[in-house]
């Protein structure tokens, strides 16, 4: 077997295929071909599988992902590596997922590349030490703006395009939450500066505008005059708000964490037999309250919201501290208080949530059709005036 795979060089397989399929956009699909050659696949399979006489069985076929990755300018690819060595009796295959930048390599790109080759896999590490295994993308990082991971669709997880509707279902994303928190506190802390990290660039500069057609079609409704004066002033200061938000703690204010930062359905996998995973990172260094605030506005239903937001936040925190404990983390463990005073403080991402998906005044109450437009606004309108 050894004989007969040394007479195969990666060189055969020098040009990178594609599917009749077109991969969506013309630079990309030139910069892809360019790149994405074979025997960067080849170092990239036998680095992975710590296997230096791994040789490809053919080229590799890039197909377009069918989506558009939320985080910069990067578009996904799929492709299949078929190698064999002379560890494997019969041919191997693993399917990949590629990230391609189409706007070169930038501070942003870098720290994406940094993410997933460095920081996602020391958290892993971590937690493996520590007997508890996070399910989290592993990266192969390359030169210039290219990522390739392993393509987790095709070992069975699933997305879901619901809401979660039970405490009991949304349980383990609260706890792969909680663990990517307090391990990226203890990495900070202890060995791994992750303060780089700023997804401020995501605050959206229409908001002021949101406010304004919202406030003006509040005016409309019957004994609502109140709240539409809040919204209009909330308008004036809603930029600056908002980048209060995003702003990380100061020392001795609050604490700070990695968020994903991109916190929504289409940025978690299922599997049965293992659970929850978070994926297409955006990452942000800031308060905790930010995925949390995500959590509770994007993935868990209204409902189950406004019934179990004393629950989620505790239990959140319970494994938090647990998570914390179980690495050693021997300094000092926010208190429960303390995130609450988080939450508190970044209250104002919530309205601007409820502004950022209604595009109305009317919008604004969906989900909560049953009662009086009053009753879902007063508070959010009040509380973020404070």
């Amino acid at each position: 077997m050894g004989e007969d795979v040394g007479k195969h060089s990666s060189r055969e397989y020098s040009k990178v295929g594609r599917t009749r399929q077109s991969l969506g956009n013309p630079v990309l699909d030139n910069m892809a071909t360019q790149l994405l050659n074979n025997d960067l696949f080849l170092n990239v399979i036998r680095k992975a599988r710590n296997d230096p006489s791994i040789v490809l069985c053919h080229g590799c076929r890039l197909r377009s992902d069918g989506e558009h990755c939320d985080r910069g300018g990067f578009e996904s690819y799929k492709t299949a590596i078929h190698f064999r060595s002379s560890r494997y009796q019969q041919e191997q295959a693993v399917n990949l997922t590629v990230k391609i930048g189409a706007g070169g390599s930038s501070e942003e790109d870098s720290q994406e590349v940094r993410l997933y080759g460095e920081v996602l896999p020391a958290m892993a590490k971590v937690l493996k030490e520590a007997g508890i295994d996070l399910q989290l993308i592993h990266a192969s990082n390359k030169p210039n703006t290219v990522l390739i991971l392993e393509d987790i669709q095709s070992l069975g997880w699933t997305k879901t395009n619901q809401t979660f509707a039970t405490f009991e279902d949304v349980l383990p994303v609260i706890q792969s939450i909680a663990e990517l928190h307090a391990v990226s506190y203890f990495l900070h802390q202890t060995s791994t500066d992750l303060s780089c990290y700023d997804a401020s660039s995501g605050i959206d500069t229409s908001i002021e505008s949101k406010f304004e057609s919202i406030s003006n079609e509040i005016k409309s409704w019957k004994n609502c005059e109140e709240i539409a004066s809040k919204f209009e002033a909330l308008k004036s200061s809603s930029k600056a708000k908002l980048a209060q938000v995003f702003a990380p703690n100061p020392k001795g204010t609050g604490y700070n964490v990695l968020n994903h930062g991109n916190l929504q359905r289409q940025c978690l996998r299922f599997k049965p037999s293992a659970g929850t995973m978070l994926t297409d990172y955006r990452c942000h260094w800031g308060s905790p309250a930010f995925d949390l605030i995500c959590l509770l506005d994007k993935i868990v239903t209204p409902a189950l919201k406004a019934t179990h937001r004393r629950e989620i936040v505790y239990v959140y925190y319970q494994h938090f501290v647990q998570i914390l404990d179980a690495i050693g983390y021997l300094g000092v463990v926010p208190k429960l208080v303390e995130l609450q005073m988080e939450l508190l403080r970044k209250g104002f991402l919530e309205v601007f949530h409820e502004v950022e998906r209604a595009g109305t005044g009317s919008d604004l109450i969906n989900g909560h059709s049953d009662k009086p437009p009053e009753e879902g606004l007063k508070t959010k309108a009040e509380t973020s005036v404070k």
